[in-house]
């Protein structure tokens, strides 16, 4: 994959400069100073920096943490052992996307909600699934899969549509096209388009995978709809709070944040219906970005604090004093998040009081 110079950085960020140029290949490596345990709050691990724009959801795999700066075009590698940035590579361009109008040029020309501040993200999202990183290339319209220790585009995927979030499950990649009301399904094993679903509840934003199914938050119709991932046909429409985004599906539930209601929906994907609400704090960070994680038996949900909720009792049991965007499970007792000022934190919570 050919790489290209990234744009000026200025201010505090000169320090954490792309590597220079070169052919294709991985990108050099670019460290970063860890912030010292002095500087730390209680529950965090390490806060990186990373020498982008608009952080998506962090991806883990092969030992790794990967971001997506949305506004600049690229991809960061974090080093989970050391806690420091590894590398920065580049994925797309976002000039291609600019130069199609693609969105007001600040958030505060875009109108609250209607996400059009996303509209010139690349990449728009990002995963880790099948031994491989899958990051959108929205200003190609397509999908691709990268090798997670080169940094080289394996596959290149052509959607026809234009990607906002996506997931991994079924052995499939499902990504959502907030704007035309649509699905795409990759096979894993083939690297290919298997179908794009259209004419879905309006405006599909989170989707996540379980109990056989792909579920999809409808943000402009507060609705989610089940996909059958065996017929890749609508099972149901099951009806929501106001502004659902963030989902995160297991086979036994499924999660729905309501961002303007401040609640998180339970599903039975037994019943198709809502088994509970649970209030939680306000959303933070930028229109259309929000995430929701699972460790254990506790659901994280990102806002000013980050929060997490006990299932078997769906009662949020502690706030911390850590502000989230998004936030994934690291699967060894930590949590990535990313704040909205950008950086990537790790934090370790530990077990909430009285456990």
């Amino acid at each position: 994959m050919t790489r290209t110079c990234a744009p000026a950085i200025t201010g505090f960020l000169a320090l954490l400069l792309l590597a220079a140029c070169g052919g294709g290949g991985s990108a050099s490596t670019v460290p970063a100073p860890a912030p010292t345990g002095s500087r730390l709050a209680p529950e965090q691990v390490a806060v990186i920096e990373v020498p982008g724009r608009n952080a998506t959801q962090v991806a883990l795999g092969v030992g790794k943490a990967f971001v997506g700066n949305s506004g600049d075009g690229t991809l960061s590698v974090i080093d989970v052992a050391e806690n420091r940035l590894a590398d920065t590579f580049r994925v797309g361009d976002t000039r291609v996307l600019r130069g199609r109008g693609c969105s007001p040029g600040t958030v505060h020309s875009a109108p609250d909600g209607s996400y059009a501040v996303r509209e010139c993200d690349l990449p728009s999202a990002v995963v880790f699934a099948a031994g491989s990183l899958w990051a959108t290339k929205d200003d190609e319209r397509a999908l691709l899969r990268i090798d997670p220790t080169s940094h080289r585009v394996l596959h290149t995927i052509p959607l026809g549509i234009s990607p906002f979030l996506m997931a991994a499950g079924g052995g499939s990649i499902w990504i959502t096209d907030y704007s035309d009301d649509s699905v795409a399904r990759v096979d894993i094993a083939t690297n290919s388009l298997v179908k794009v679903l259209t004419g879905l509840a309006h405006g599909p934003s989170g989707v996540s995978f379980g109990a056989g199914s792909a579920w999809v938050a409808n943000r402009r119709q507060n609705a989610l709809t089940r996909i059958d991932a065996a017929s890749n046909a609508v099972a149901a429409v099951i009806p929501m709070g106001s502004s659902p985004l963030a989902v995160l599906a297991s086979d036994s539930a499924v999660y729905v944040k309501n961002e303007y209601d401040e609640n998180v929906a339970r599903v039975d994907p037994a019943t198709n219906r809502v088994a509970a609400l649970i209030t939680v704090g306000p959303k933070e960070g930028r229109d259309g970005v929000d995430s929701l994680a699972l460790d254990g038996p506790y659901l994280w949900v990102p806002g000013m604090h980050l929060q997490q909720l006990d299932t078997r009792t769906n009662k949020v049991v502690r706030s911390l004093k850590q502000d989230a965007s998004t936030v994934t499970a690291g699967g060894d007792g930590t949590l990535w998040a990313t704040e909205i000022g950008g950086r990537v934190v790790r934090v370790r919570p530990g077990p909430p009081a009285g456990s």
